[in-house]
């Protein structure tokens, strides 16, 4: 058992964990609600994390308060999903050293569920 550590709040979920033994999550990043937790889904603002050789990095969002991974590839990219500013609008990411928004099929919500080795 290893201790990840947080982003600066309470608590840190791992949900994910690649053969290289990195791993991708949720942690909290203060111990204030958001300004609307209902918009987040959670209590406590989160980011997603990936966490390597002893090293946890925020992936930050894409500029909403609340954002959480889906998956971790064996390449150490990850994807999830991040509100946008004003927390209204959901959209996927990829995160490859640097959060890139992945967009959406003309709507407010979109969601990355899964990620193959090949990105």
């Amino acid at each position: 058992m290893r201790d990840l550590g947080t982003l600066g709040g309470p608590d840190t979920s791992p949900s994910f964990i690649n053969e290289r033994g990195q791993v991708a999550g949720v942690s909290y990043v203060t111990f204030d609600p958001p300004p609307d937790p209902f918009l987040c889904g959670f209590p406590i603002t989160t980011h997603p994390f990936f966490w390597s050789e002893g090293k946890m990095v925020d992936l930050g969002t894409l500029g909403g308060t609340c954002a959480s991974t889906a998956t971790i590839n064996n390449r150490g990219q990850v994807a999830g999903t991040s509100n946008l500013p004003g927390d209204y609008v959901l959209h996927p990411f990829l995160w490859d050293g640097k959060l890139m928004d992945l967009g959406t099929f003309g709507g407010t919500f979109g969601v990355a569920n899964w990620l193959n080795d090949a990105g």
